[in-house]
């Protein structure tokens, strides 16, 4: 007996590449979400906060103390860094100094999101992918007691089609074209 795999483009396979299509959408939209930048004034907040307790791990009595030899000449450092920096000029220069680089940096691309506002976007395209992977697998299902061999995406998530399987009926017939791993629910 012969099989055939019921392959993208297909009649049949209209809605199921539709789903696929969104489900990569998705994704794709997630991916972009997750690489926003942040807003200005939470870089702000982020970089002083930094800035602040890398001041406070390096106290200036204790970082300029190894400067100094044990006859009280003054060494000077070979390397100018950052802590030196911050306690020489403070942290509100030094931050408006980072923030003209990466507002200048940043030019052209599209404004910041806070982090609420991308966590809110992200739960809300995860929850979208969830439902459409579950249509997706419905689909599947739907196809293969029809008699067709579908091959389900590589990417598919192994917890999205067990949740599906194990709300299936348990009279639902298994479709005998469909391999029974493929289609097997779970006891």
């Amino acid at each position: 007996m012969r099989v055939e795999i019921l392959r993208e483009g297909s009649a049949a396979r209209k809605v199921l590449d539709g789903l696929q299509g969104q489900i990569l959408k998705t994704h794709q939209a997630i991916r972009a979400t997750e690489l926003v930048l942040l807003s200005a004034d939470e870089t702000r907040a982020r970089l002083r906060s930094a800035l602040q307790s890398e001041v406070y791990m390096r106290t200036p009595e204790n970082y300029f103390a190894g400067f100094q030899q044990p006859d009280g000449r003054a060494v000077l450092p070979t390397q100018t860094d950052f802590a030196m920096l911050l306690h020489v000029f403070g942290v509100d220069p030094v931050l408006d100094l980072l923030m003209k680089r990466l507002t200048d940096a940043s030019k052209g691309k599209p404004d910041g999101l806070p982090a609420v506002e991308r966590a809110e976007k992200l739960r809300e395209l995860r929850a979208q992918l969830d439902r459409l992977e579950i249509s997706e697998e419905l689909e599947t299902l739907h196809l293969e007691e029809a008699g067709n061999v579908i091959l389900r995406r590589r990417e598919a998530r192994p917890e999205i089609l067990f949740q599906v399987w194990a709300e299936l009926p348990a009279t639902r017939p298994v479709s005998a074209a469909a391999p029974a791993a493929t289609l097997r629910t779970p006891a």
